[in-house]
């Protein structure tokens, strides 16, 4: 029960801790870029893209930030939110004393996840090599035409890096893979395309390119094995897939194609696509074409409406404000209301009355502490009032500057 539980290993209760208790910080993190999106409905899709990538970098430090040198207690947990913090708090408490059950119920939730996260990394390291080999296989496109028209892209989207044109059987619509090193790689039937066709294909995977999506894709893909177990995470990471993909069709449009004309592209593609299997290097690589996506694609295509950049001062206050977020969120240590863990004291358990003791006398005001002290003098099992001081010598241990937000008259 210290103030490390970052570093405990995944089959502790205090690991179990650590993960239910950032669950919430997490939830509660995700409903807010949630709303902020909703509020941003009407701006460019790559603001909306930056919260949702936010998100989902955000997940994966998120358990370390509690550790930050200044954090702040919120004692505002319900008693539904609330109930498995106080069973895994009283599994702490059971482990503490002798006669422990060596493998107790936490550990076998340490070991699904684990077992969840690996499988999730395998589906990973699987799209991973499957790009790399069709990669490897893919042949340099070396026509002229197309050469000629990659470089107007990329000088058109200000795209600086060499990016590698390639060309390979068995995939049914372009994508984009790599970061250090991108590479287009494009249908084998791309050379029957019209003029029009070959220029906004290359413009959407040039904004994949400029927009850094492999990379991103990359972490949206670890954050969701780290929170496979986390609706949430794949809720922001099809949310992001869906806001990138609207972000380079914007600019597509913003580079002068015609709507109608891009819109017949996507058709096109896909009707070429029809007959090809999923395809596995998505996992990893930005694609022209998801499933699923294109009647929405097409209807926001169409649509009338102002085509309208990001500018960088949007771009830099979207990324202070969702940083700042990030920090007051992952900085927060949420535990049950008071009326709970007091509710928690009059348990038949003793391990449960332990761990609301402990909690009490750590974070209570000192009304409440000395209420606590008046409540144990009666209390029949010693293990009890033990835990009770336990927490007061971490309340005078505490490290760095503690906001309590919850306890009645506490600062």
């Amino acid at each position: 029960m210290n103030g490390w539980m970052a570093l405990d290993p995944v089959w502790s209760p205090e690991w179990a801790w650590l993960r239910y208790a950032t669950s919430l910080r997490a939830t509660l993190l995700l409903l807010i870029l949630a709303a902020a999106a909703l509020l941003l409905r009407r701006a460019p899709a790559s603001v909306r893209a930056q919260l949702w990538a936010a998100a989902l970098v955000a997940l994966l430090p998120l358990p370390g930030l509690r550790m930050l040198p200044l954090h702040w207690s919120a004692h505002v947990v319900p008693s539904m939110l609330a109930e498995p913090m106080l069973a895994i708090g009283s599994t702490m408490v059971a482990q503490s004393w002798p006669g422990a059950l060596a493998l107790p119920w936490t550990t076998v939730l340490g070991m699904v996840w684990m077992a969840g996260a690996a499988l999730v990394l395998g589906r990973l390291a699987w799209g991973w090599t499957a790009v790399a080999l069709l990669s490897r296989r893919a042949h340099r496109v070396e026509d002229a035409g197309w050469l000629a028209l990659l470089g107007e892209c990329s000088a058109a989207l200000g795209v600086r890096r060499r990016v590698r044109l390639l060309r390979a059987d068995g995939i049914g619509s372009p994508l984009t893979w790599g970061t250090l090193r991108p590479a287009v790689v494009l249908p084998a039937d791309a050379d029957g395309w019209p003029e029009a066709h070959r220029r906004a294909v290359l413009l959407h995977e040039l904004a994949h390119v400029r927009r850094l999506d492999c990379l991103l894709q990359l972490f949206a893909h670890l954050t969701c094995a780290l929170w496979w177990f986390h609706p949430g995470a794949w809720w922001a990471a099809h949310r992001l897939d869906t806001e990138r993909e609207r972000a380079c069709d914007e600019r597509v449009l913003r580079a002068g194609v015609r709507p109608s004309d891009y819109a017949e592209c996507l058709l096109r593609i896909a009707d070429g696509a029809r007959g090809f299997g999923a395809v596995g290097p998505a996992i990893v690589a930005a694609g022209f074409l998801r499933r699923g996506q294109l009647r929405r694609r097409l209807r926001a295509i169409l649509t009338p409406a102002p085509r309208r950049a990001s500018s960088p001062a949007v771009s830099l206050a979207t990324a202070i404000a969702c940083a700042a977020l990030v920090l007051v969120v992952g900085s927060m240590r949420l535990s049950p209301r008071p009326d709970v863990l007091w509710t928690a004291l009059g348990a038949p358990d003793w391990t449960r009355r332990a761990f609301a003791a402990e909690s009490i006398a750590r974070f209570g005001d000192p009304a409440s502490v000395a209420a606590l002290h008046a409540t144990l003098r009666t209390e029949p099992n010693p293990a009890v009032p033990a835990m009770a001081r336990f927490g007061a010598r971490l309340r005078g241990s505490g490290r760095g500057m503690v906001i309590r937000f919850g306890w009645p008259g506490s600062g």
